[in-house]
């Protein structure tokens, strides 16, 4: 079950707070709570082993991710290394993102011993099974989009905060995203991806620990129903305070063995 309990003193004041603002339709509170939403993770880093089990067409999975990602003065960056399954071992992505041009994505295959550059259209789909976004934990990949509505829902007995977007452009992942989140942590514990009116995927958060005092999901689950396929995460271990060498993101480092 997820720990409500560590945030519920907080929340009473927060609700009360905030149900009369969302209620005056405030497009700048809408902002503000969106950008709370992403922004919960701001100037922090952290190192993270992530276990995936894919379930697809009745096969089963599973994979292990290295995961270091940093918030260099607002600049994001974020390497991923897969360490299993035995065929897809020293697999990497590497994201960068830059604020005078485009941001910056590449894939490292052992198996061709080269590093190239994909386009940012590839970098946003689930590559390998994996989303960068969700491997940042919610943060690492974002569409453009404008937030329709921000009010109040219940979610598994618990009121939250729910955002209705849409997307500024046409692009494979989704017309209109709904996020619920928690008003308390700014987790996002359920994200739903609509095309032309159909659910193309459901990621539910399960589990929440606090860890060296940040409130982390460590349990998610992604649906593609209309693929049959469903991924469950896991956070095996996560450091936030170890210092991560700044050359860990570079096209050199996709490259070391590590």
């Amino acid at each position: 079950m997820r720990t409500w309990t560590a945030f519920a003193s907080g929340l009473a004041l927060c609700l009360l707070s905030l149900r009369s603002s969302i209620a005056t339709d405030n497009s700048a509170l809408k902002d503000e709570i969106r950008q709370r939403w992403l922004g919960r993770l701001d100037g922090r880093h952290f190192t993270a082993i992530v276990l995936l089990l894919l379930e697809h067409d009745g096969k089963s999975e599973k994979r292990k991710v290295a995961v270091w990602r940093d918030d260099e003065n607002g600049r994001e960056r974020l390497m991923a290394r897969f360490e299993e399954p035995y065929d897809m071992r020293g697999v990497g992505l590497l994201y960068i993102q830059n604020f005078d041009r485009p941001n910056d994505y590449f894939l490292y295959q052992p198996s061709t011993g080269k590093v190239r550059r994909i386009a940012e259209s590839l970098a946003r789909e689930d590559i390998y099974g994996i989303d960068l976004e969700y491997l940042g934990f919610g943060v690492a990949q974002r569409e453009p989009v404008d937030v329709e509505n921000a009010d109040f829902d219940m979610l598994d007995g618990h009121r939250v905060l729910r955002l209705v977007q849409h997307a500024r452009s046409t692009n494979p992942r989704f017309d209109q995203e709904v996020v619920w989140i928690d008003p308390s942590s700014y987790i996002p514990l359920q994200v739903v991806h609509y095309r032309h009116g159909d659910v193309v995927l459901r990621v539910r958060t399960e589990q929440v620990e606090s860890i060296q005092g940040v409130p982390t999901p460590v349990r998610s689950s992604f649906e593609r129903e209309a693929r049959q396929e469903t991924v469950l995460m896991s956070v095996e271990h996560i450091d936030y305070e170890s210092t991560i060498p700044d050359a860990y993101f570079s096209t050199f480092s996709l490259v070391e063995k590590r």
